[in-house]
């Protein structure tokens, strides 16, 4: 346990960070420009510009956010809700179908339920919790199983390894929403999830004053989301400063964490305890 926390502080502070380093600087800096010089005749890859989302700031923090979740790619979106709806439109096209869990976040919700109808993509919920009945809901056009790590708000978990057996038995792509678990505590890639979303306004910042959004998958998935978010002027750019506040936050994500579980584990046993009384009361 010792040898994989030590490997996770070193990746915190160190993943990502350019070498070598910009003047020497042990900090980033923030790179507030929209141009940057074109020194690659030919090669549009090398092109760096705003709205492509690749400056150096952003390439860090990419670098960074794979590197933990051990993805091959990472991506940030203006907010949470564009990375959902931008993977969500990457992967499914118009008279396509997908699961999705029965309890979610209320953006997430509305997005399913009124905007993405009106591009004919069609969808079923699912008990995450009832793997029995997921079959049932399959339909020769499904695509997509999306679920919930801990879901927001009731923090319930629905039966996860079982979603990735569920989906390579029907080559759906599998989606994973990983904001209330993190990426220090549970890495969806490795457990055989295709992608993995974070909400940054929770662990990837915590301190409640940006709201971008993230993805971690396969080179070839981020790769297409990543067009397709340069497509979609609605879901806009991520400026370095708010990259920059991810990049500074990750360093030392390993220090609120122990403080959360301490008190995630006293209210536990506060409500057991009252539920201990409860039921002692109304013997």
């Amino acid at each position: 346990m010792k040898s994989i926390q030590s490997k996770l502080d070193t990746q915190l502070i160190h993943a990502g960070e350019p070498q070598p380093r910009f003047l020497g600087v042990v900090c980033l800096p923030i790179f507030q420009t929209v141009y940057y010089e074109y020194t690659s005749a030919g090669d549009e890859q090398e092109l760096r510009f705003i709205r492509l989302n690749n400056t150096p700031n952003h390439v860090a923090l990419y670098k960074k956010l794979a590197s933990i979740e051990n993805g091959e790619a990472a991506l940030v979106f203006a907010s949470g809700m564009a990375a959902i709806a931008t993977t969500l439109l990457t992967i499914l096209k118009s008279g396509e179908h997908f699961l999705i869990q029965n309890s979610l976040y209320g953006g997430t919700h509305s997005l399913i339920t009124h905007d993405l109808p009106a591009f004919g993509i069609q969808y079923d919920f699912f008990n995450p919790a009832d793997p029995i009945s997921w079959k049932t809901k399959l339909r020769p056009n499904t695509r997509a199983i999306y679920v919930e790590m801990i879901t927001n708000p009731l923090m319930q978990v629905g039966e996860l390894p079982e979603v990735v057996m569920f989906s390579r038995e029907h080559r759906l792509i599998s989606v994973s929403d990983n904001t209330f678990v993190s990426l220090v505590n549970y890495h969806p890639l490795e457990c055989g999830f295709d992608r993995s979303l974070h909400l940054a306004t929770k662990y990837l910042n915590g301190h409640s004053d940006i709201a971008p959004g993230a993805l971690v998958g396969s080179q070839e998935l981020v790769a297409q989301v990543k067009n397709r978010l340069v497509e979609l002027t609605t879901c806009k750019t991520t400026p370095p400063f708010n990259v920059s506040t991810i990049l500074d936050y990750l360093t030392a994500q390993d220090i609120p964490l122990p403080i959360n579980y301490s008190m995630v584990l006293e209210v536990s046993l506060a409500s057991n305890l009252l539920e201990g009384l409860r039921r002692l009361k109304n013997f």
